[in-house]
């Protein structure tokens, strides 16, 4: 899969930087009678990006094809193996974007909540997520547990073993 991210990403790159491949696929998008739509780029910080990428590649299939074979031959085109394991993996990460669409219709912060209402449809995503959205997001409470341990870890209490310092942070950061 990563190979086949890669040859879209360079297509995509090559499209969006070209001005003349850019109105060459506007142009076949034309003639063909599709909408006129651009390719999406993947940006490593948006989880969702990369099925973006994929989904809009998909849509501009053909004419996307006749204007790279006009324009520039020798860039790695995708093989019809490519292009069928590109729409399998449309299937399988569609469910994804409708859990970012709802969630942001319900103006809900809660992803969690919406696998837990849906954990009969999504049986084995659900279970993935569950062990995904439990992560937190920030350092704060470890920086919290440091802190105490340092207040617990004085000059005057240095003997105390691994065990008992366990301990007492647990303690102290659970009552």
């Amino acid at each position: 899969m990563q190979e086949i991210i890669k040859k879209v990403k360079s297509i995509t790159e090559f499209t969006r930087r070209s001005t003349v491949a850019t109105a060459k696929l506007r142009e076949m998008q034309q003639q063909m009678g599709q909408p006129q739509l651009i390719l999406k780029q993947d940006v490593a910080t948006r989880w969702n990006s990369t099925y973006y990428m994929l989904k809009r590649i998909t849509e501009v299939k053909e004419p996307l094809i006749s204007t790279l074979a006009l324009i520039n031959p020798q860039l790695q085109v995708l093989s019809q193996a490519d292009w069928e394991i590109i729409k399998e993996a449309c299937d399988v990460l569609q469910p994804f974007e409708e859990v970012t669409v709802e969630l942001s219709a319900e103006k809900t912060n809660d992803p969690l909540e919406w696998w837990r209402s849906r954990a009969t449809v999504f049986k084995n995503a659900c279970d993935v997520m569950k062990t995904r959205l439990c992560v937190v997001a920030t350092s704060v409470p470890s920086e919290r547990i440091f802190s105490k341990t340092g207040q617990i870890l004085t000059d005057r209490r240095n003997r105390l073993t691994s065990r008992k310092v366990q301990q007492l942070v647990f303690l102290n950061a659970n009552l």
